[in-house]
């Protein structure tokens, strides 16, 4: 799966409390200006930076050959920038409501730099030793895709928004749940070739296997 702001709309809008004013009902269709917030949130994840900066990255690489089984822990967004979001989601958006707006993304982007985990499982991580069977060699064209992403959670993003921005609801606890495990259950990081870095054994092993940033996510 990957991002999609429409996928977002749709599960944003049963939290948003709605009401259509003809039939008393939940309203249906999505705002544009909720639509501009998803497409928002969506181009801020894909402009995030992401690096794993634990040497935790672990494999099998046999002296010249490739690696098998590779995993990397401890991945973090290292750069989230909420104007991004804020760009798009003040799109047609109430004057009044802006302030507001630019401190509910600035809490959003920070909360996603604290809380959020990267984890490559085995397999995802790929590149070639570079190591002899008498020597240690450097991890040659490390890469890593299908990155999961975990930690977050909607009342914990809720409290922090309501402290930023001063408002709360009944209802925020579920907007930001829906917004927390779409981004799990979505998004996907990912180190194009070269990024990561490590340390490949004599012996057949990868270690110490990390990256210092350049990750993205999709």
């Amino acid at each position: 799966m990957s991002l999609d702001a429409s996928a977002l709309v749709q599960l944003l809008q049963p939290q948003t409390g709605a009401i259509d004013p003809a039939t008393g009902a939940p309203a249906p269709e999505p705002t544009p200006a909720l639509t501009n917030y998803a497409k928002g949130y969506i181009a801020m994840l894909q402009g995030a930076i992401v690096a794993a900066p634990l040497p935790t990255g672990l494999g099998s690489a046999p002296p010249g050959g490739p690696v098998a089984g590779g995993a990397l822990t401890g991945g973090k967004f290292l750069a989230v920038v909420s104007a991004t979001m804020a760009g798009i989601a003040s799109e047609g958006a109430v004057p009044t409501a802006l302030p507001g707006l630019l401190l509910e993304c600035s809490a959003i982007a920070a909360y996603l730099m604290s809380a959020a985990l990267i984890n490559f499982s085995a397999g995802t991580v790929v590149g070639n030793s570079t190591a002899t069977p008498t020597s240690p060699g450097p991890l040659a064209a490390g890469g890593a895709s299908g990155g999961a992403i975990s930690g977050l959670s909607g009342s914990s993003l809720a409290s922090l928004v309501s402290a930023a921005t001063l408002q709360s609801g009944p209802l925020q606890t579920g907007f930001y749940s829906a917004l927390c495990d779409y981004t799990m259950s979505a998004g996907l990081a990912a180190f194009p070739t070269g990024l990561v870095q490590g340390v490949c054994t004599p012996s057949g092993q990868l270690t110490a296997g990390f990256s210092p940033g350049g990750g993205t996510v999709t």
